[in-house]
């Protein structure tokens, strides 16, 4: 039976923000860290998904779920339930209180930005590929959302208290968040990516590499993963002058992966071509699917790599159209991506580019589902199966990730986890 992570927690009233004067209980330290600011635009973080909650823009439940998250990427325990024993003593459980508080001190609201649908007169500079499930949003209703609003520009205060022998794992927590995560939705692409200049302390692309090398344990002793971890992972970090440019590298860098995941080609002459032939292998293998009854010995879907579910659009109406699940202990589930893509601020002069493979679990299965039929994959269809990651030179890799790095930028990824323990 599989333990669910999850990152279930209460929230403050709405209305206030709790005191800084609350009197600390002995043994615990609070910490003021100040100045964290938006880099890029935020969607969603409400309670609705995708909306922005106008009273509480930043929620300390949010937060306390991605510090959560980081902390748990570098345990280095031997299963799940010894991980499980571990976080309900820091960060509690239905049946213990966390010894952990955040609050939020909201300095800067921000502003919005209106995101409309199918028109080139938006205010945002946006990658679409990091939005587009925004152009398949429906309301209660079931038509489809034609505009969003999104902010951008907030800045915050964050208020932690914690026990005071457990500062530099919690530090270590928030210093990854700043770095690879955000606030809000679609942050793994880079939505709501955050800057804290005054305490990161980062000055260059080797100050990171030296102080995740320090702080991830060596070795994971469990073997496979069984949450997703950076030890054992894969990052690719290239340094930019970005200046006030942040945005255009951001651009950039997910439109780089937008072409790796649609390459075409002309069919006849081979040649790049945007409304040619998918040098994927997953199109062929559905028309075998469905045109003959079975997959045929080529099927493989690669792809699947890189997040669940996957929509296989076709044509309007097009009877092929499907979508690619994970499966676990027979259910069908999404799976988010173990792929983080952003750029991350280091100063004022300073930018990376991340794309960080996190050393996940992968499904038992993946099933492929059109209308009320559903075919489960044969293991050599998998995307991690011992093929070429994808058909054309181009895109040739020794596994999809390898590919995707490739693809990304010339310099080799270096693998986490040499350095000591936290």
């Amino acid at each position: 039976m599989r333990w669910k992570l999850t990152n279930s927690v209460l929230e403050p009233p709405r209305h206030i923000i709790p005191s800084i004067e609350e009197k600390i209980i002995p043994g615990r330290t609070e910490e003021v860290i100040k100045g964290i600011s938006l880099v890029t635009p935020m969607l969603g973080g409400g309670v609705k998904s995708l909306g922005i909650d106008s009273a509480m823009p930043i929620r300390a439940a949010s937060i306390r779920g991605h510090l959560r998250f980081w902390w748990r990427t570098f345990q280095d325990c031997a299963d799940v339930k010894a991980l499980r024993e571990k976080e309900k003593a820091l960060w509690g459980s239905t049946e213990n209180a966390s010894k952990v508080t955040v609050r939020v001190q909201i300095t800067n609201p921000g502003r919005p930005v209106e995101y409309k649908k199918d028109t080139k007169a938006n205010a945002t500079e946006l990658p679409k590929y990091v939005i587009f499930p925004l152009d398949n949003t429906k309301d209660e209703n079931g038509r489809y959302v034609k505009a969003f609003t999104l902010k951008e520009g907030i800045s915050f205060n964050l208020h932690l208290t914690y026990p005071s022998d457990r500062k530099r794992e919690l530090f270590t927590a928030v210093k990854l968040w700043l770095l690879f995560g955000g606030i809000g939705a679609r942050t793994r692409r880079g939505m709501g990516s955050l800057y804290c200049g005054t305490w990161t302390g980062w000055q260059s692309r080797e100050k990171v590499v030296d102080w995740l090398q320090e702080v991830i344990p060596a070795g994971n002793p469990s073997g496979e993963p069984k949450w997703p971890s950076l030890i054992g992972g894969r990052l690719q970090l290239i340094e930019k002058d970005c200046h006030t440019n942040i945005m255009k590298l951001w651009r950039g860098w997910i439109n780089n992966y937008q072409r790796f995941r649609q390459f075409r080609v002309d069919k006849h002459t081979g040649e790049k071509n945007d409304w040619g032939h998918s040098v994927w292998p997953e199109p062929n293998a559905i028309r075998t699917l469905y045109n003959s009854g079975n997959f045929g010995k080529d099927a493989y879907f690669p792809r699947g790599a890189y997040g669940l579910p996957i929509l296989f659009h076709f044509g309007k109406q097009n009877p092929l159209n499907c979508t690619l699940y994970g499966f676990s202990d027979g259910i069908m589930e999404r799976w988010s991506s173990p792929v983080i893509l952003k750029v991350a601020r280091l100063n004022q002069d300073k930018c990376i580019k991340i794309c960080l493979k996190l050393n996940s679990p992968l499904p038992e299965g993946w099933c492929l589902k059109r209308e009320s039929d559903e075919k489960k994959l044969p293991p050599s269809a998998y995307p991690m199966a011992d093929r070429p990651a994808k058909h054309g030179d181009t895109l040739n890799g020794n596994d999809p990730y390898a590919a995707l790095f490739k693809a990304m930028a010339s310099e080799d990824p270096m693998t986490l986890g040499k350095g000591g323990r936290v």
